[in-house]
C-alpha cells in the first residue's frame, strides 16, 4: 500500500526498498519501521513509501494486553510499588480482556 511518509508510523513493515534520488537503499524492503528511520526517510526528502497492509487477524494478540506476570517479570512481585503498578495496569487493561456481550 503506497502511502505518504506523513501517514507513515513505526511498527509498519516495507513492502519494498526506500531508496534515495541518488539509488541509495536507506531502508531493506521487509523492515519495520523505527522512529529512526522514519526520521531518515524524511531527511532524505522521500514523499511516498510502500508499507505492508496488515489486518487485525494478521495479529492474535492485537487489542490484547500483555499479562501482568509476564510484563513484571523481571521485577520483585514482593515490592509494594512493583505491586500497585501491577493492581493499575490490571485496572487500566481489565476492558480489554473483558468478554461481557
Amino acid at each position: 500500500m503506497d502511502i505518504a511518509i506523513d501517514r507513515a508510523k513505526a511498527g509498519m513493515s516495507l513492502n519494498r526498498d526506500v531508496i534515495d534520488r541518488e539509488g541509495q537503499v536507506l531502508v531493506r524492503s521487509g523492515a519495520t519501521l523505527t522512529e529512526r528511520s522514519l526520521h531518515l526517510i524524511r531527511a532524505r526528502g522521500i514523499q511516498r513509501i510502500d508499507v505492508a497492509e496488515r489486518t487485525p487477524a494478521d495479529d492474535p494478540r492485537a487489542g490484547q494486553p500483555v499479562p501482568a506476570a509476564q510484563l513484571f517479570r523481571n521485577q520483585d512481585l514482593q515490592h509494594p510499588l512493583v505491586q500497585e503498578l501491577m493492581r493499575v495496569y490490571r485496572t487500566r487493561t481489565a476492558h480489554l480482556t473483558d468478554t461481557a456481550p
